[in-house]
């Protein structure tokens, strides 16, 4: 056995003998990785492609014959055989791969990948030669083609008959010759392909019912007459004339393509005959000027070169400009399916140049597949598909909900009006909506999008994005790397992603987050909503009030509005100007706020808050928490969840001072202490035994539940609230209060239930009805 094995690269392996005198047996051919080709030219052999879209050829076709001969001069009877391929088993492997058929009863075996078995080249085939002293011609007939079956994985050839003369190579004259019938008769097992291309005859080539897969079924035409029938089945089907030359009229309504007949000078004749059409979804045509028909389904069409005519009729159809369906098809054939300048085409009004320079006419087409080169893809007003592939494209989707699609390479595409999806593939692309509510999605390169009007969604992905929203109330998203956010008019959402992102609010009651990296986060004109994230960034929240939230932060929050610090552990140390309110974290804060009202949140754990001037809201949450409202008319709640009912719910031991000003002092569960300070305050306990200390100023004391204590009462300003504390609220006046009441060592206690409200240094006589509210 003679074992070939390639490498892991790209190898051009073989055993082909150019004389055809070689006979060796049971050879084997390894590809391995890389994308391989690999000839074989002898019998019985194996052979393995591998890894990689590979092309596997072979040299000689057909069977065995002998020709018995009867001829001048000789004493007996003459025999000469042609002595082609034998038996072989060729495994294509993984990737997408192309084999050429041959003679011979042989096993093929596509694997993984979308995978073609090629037919096109396989003939006994007719010319000269010499044998021995005397010259030979070979001439064939083939009434039949192939027929191939992918689903019962099976293709069978019955040849024609095949004449042998020798005759002199100076005079012509024939000493003799023979003739043989069935030559190329041959059974193929077939397994795991997709693709098939005919031979130059009549063939039968049948598909599956497979819907995961689009199959494709040229004819092999060439110049022959092409009287073959293609089904096939259901799922997608393209039946291709790509590898005629006579141009060709096919009507998927009528089930049948007619090739044109071409007469040549010398009267010989090309094309003319019909190939039939059964479960066919897509035309591909030839290299000659085409007529392409579809019916009511959705169907596919590519003219190829040539001035074609493609009249999509009824479903949602698809003008296609490259050959992607049919991966690897260039290697084998040795053709250039591959297009070579970009294509212009504006189905507003029915038009295309395609990537031959030719010019196409089009009806009834809803999508586009451009080229691998540089597109100009228009729209009309309905629902367009636009893929502008490879190449620096120009799209223009124009009236309609349309998918636009830039694919690889910088291209520039717009929506037009009418909400419209816009994906700019690979490279650095310039994406813009228009009119409506648009989707447009960078993917990969640092793109440009802007939204234009309405309520957009902008993704960046990957790469330094640029995102303008617009009007309206747009989403921005910038994905990975350094991007640039601005959502100008409108309630915005921005959300920077990983790296070193720029945010810009603009007008709006915008929602902004800067995600990870070291961000510049401008909220701008608004009552805006900044989310932080880790890295040192810079909050600048601009006019209107505005939120931080620091929730991403793993590690307590020091916070200083007045000096404009925030620095956290996951978040980085950061900067700030213009914050007005915060929102803390799960940890132990601290925050101190600034001259303005500020509105501070500190959730679970002890936090430290310190309103500083200005009319402050504090929250400190679940935890024993010490807030100091500071100047101004303070609102303080030392257990608020904020987040979830609104209400005083916390059960920490708080301590809160009101400081100067009006304050609202709100103590929630737990044994609070609470200190008005100056200024005319309101202090309410709540659950839990709590000391209540009123300060300077004409005091409210609210008593709801628990043994609460109340200091410093001043008997001429302050007041008790009967009605709005759950346990004194059956009290209608003094008197009814008196049976409530007990003295001790100076102390007046009110006991209700298991609650009670003690008022230190004060006797029963010295209240008056003006120090409760009763209803």
């Amino acid at each position: 056995m003679v074992l070939i094995r390639g490498t892991s690269g790209n190898d051009n392996l073989g055993d082909s003998d150019p004389d055809y005198t070689r006979r060796e047996t049971a050879n084997r051919i390894e590809g391995l990785a890389g994308n391989d080709t690999l000839e074989n030219s002898s019998d019985n052999d194996t052979i393995f492609g591998g890894a990689g879209d590979d092309v596997i050829t072979r040299s000689i076709f057909g069977e065995t014959e002998e020709f018995n001969f009867t001829a001048e001069n000789y004493t007996g009877p003459y025999t000469e055989k042609i002595i082609p391929a034998g038996t072989d088993i060729i495994n294509a492997g993984s990737g997408n791969d192309a084999i050429q058929a041959s003679g011979g009863n042989d096993s093929y075996v596509g694997g993984s990948g979308y995978d073609l078995l090629d037919y096109s080249s396989w003939s006994i085939g007719s010319g000269t030669g010499v044998v021995y002293y005397m010259a030979r011609r070979i001439t064939t007939s083939f009434p039949k083609g192939v027929t191939v079956d992918l689903g019962l994985g099976l293709a069978t050839f019955d040849g024609g008959t095949v004449k042998v003369e020798h005759y002199s190579s100076s005079t012509g004259h024939v000493y003799g010759s023979g003739t043989a019938s069935g030559v190329g008769r041959f059974s193929h097992s077939l397994v795991g392909f997709e693709a098939v291309i005919g031979s130059i005859y009549a063939d039968r080539l049948t598909g599956t019912d497979r819907k995961d897969v689009t199959e494709f079924f040229d004819t092999g035409g060439g110049t022959g007459p092409g009287n073959d029938r293609i089904n096939g089945g259901k799922g997608q089907d393209i039946a291709s004339f790509a590898t005629n030359y006579n141009g060709v009229v096919a009507d998927l309504s009528a089930r049948k393509a007619e090739i044109n007949l071409k007469v040549y000078e010398d009267g010989s004749q090309s094309g003319g005959g019909t190939t039939i059409l059964i479960g066919i979804e897509g035309l591909y045509g030839s290299t000659a000027a085409d007529v392409l028909r579809g019916d009511g389904r959705a169907n596919t069409f590519n003219g190829r070169a040539g001035d074609d005519t493609i009249e999509g009729g009824g479903g949602v159809d698809t003008v296609v400009y490259n050959m992607d369906v049919l991966p690897n098809a260039g290697r084998a054939l040795g053709l250039s399916f591959r297009p070579v300048t970009g294509v212009n085409v504006d189905l507003d009004d029915g038009s295309a140049t395609d990537e031959w320079g030719n010019t196409d006419s089009l009806s009834g087409v809803e999508n586009v597949q451009g080229s691998h080169n540089d597109d100009t893809l228009a729209g009309d007003d309905g629902r367009n598909r636009l893929e502008g592939l490879g190449g620096a494209d120009v799209i223009y989707g124009g009236a309609g909900l349309d998918a636009l699609y830039g694919g690889a390479g910088a291209d520039s595409v717009e929506g037009g009006a009418e909400g419209d999806k816009i994906w700019g593939g690979a490279d650095d692309d310039d994406l813009s909506g228009d009119a409506g509510d648009d989707l447009l999605d960078g993917e990969d390169g640092n793109d440009r999008l802007d939204g234009g009007a309405d309520n957009d969604r902008l993704r960046g992905h990957a790469g330094d994005d640029t995102l303008l929203g617009g009007k309206g109330e747009d989403t921005l998203e910038g994905g990975d790397d350094n991007d640039s956010l601005d959502g100008s008019k409108g309630d915005d959402t921005l959300e920077g992603g990983a790296g070193a992102d720029t945010l810009i609010g603009g007008a709006g009651d915008d929602s902004l987050t800067g995600g990870d990296g070291a961000d510049v986060v401008k909220a701008g004109g608004g009552s805006d909503r900044i989310v932080a994230g880790d890295g040192a960034d810079s909050y600048d929240g601009g006019s209107g009030k505005d939120y931080l939230n620091t929730a991403e932060a793993t590690g307590g929050l020091r916070l200083d509005l007045g000096a404009g610090t925030l620095s956290a552990k996951g978040l980085g140390a950061n900067t700030l100007k213009a914050i007005e309110n915060v929102f803390g974290t799960d940890f132990a804060d601290r925050m101190v706020g600034d001259a303005k009202g500020n509105r501070l949140y500190g959730f679970d754990r002890k936090d430290l808050i310190d309103g500083g001037g200005g009319n402050d809201t504090l929250l400190g949450g679940a935890g024993h928490d010490k807030i100091e409202g500071g100047a101004g008319n303070d609102r303080i709640d030392g257990d608020a969840e904020f987040e979830t009912t609104g209400k005083s719910v916390g059960t920490g031991r708080d301590t809160l001072f009101g400081d100067e000003g009006d304050d609202l002092i709100l103590g929630g569960g737990g044994a609070d202490n609470l200190f008005g300070g100056a200024g005319a305050d309101t202090l309410n306990g709540g659950d839990g035994n709590d000391i209540l200390n009123g300060g300077g100023g004409a005091d409210l004391f609210i008593f709801s539940k628990g043994r609460d204590t109340i200091r410093n009462f001043n008997l001429k300003e302050d007041v008790i609230d009967v009605a709005g504390g759950d346990s004194l609220a059956r009290f209608r006046n003094l008197e009814d209060l008196g049976a409530a009441v007990s003295e001790s060592r100076g102390n007046l206690t009110i006991t209700v239930g298991g609650s009670s409200l003690t008022l230190q240094g004060i006797s029963f006589e010295q209240l008056k009805p003006h120090n409760f509210d009763f209803l």
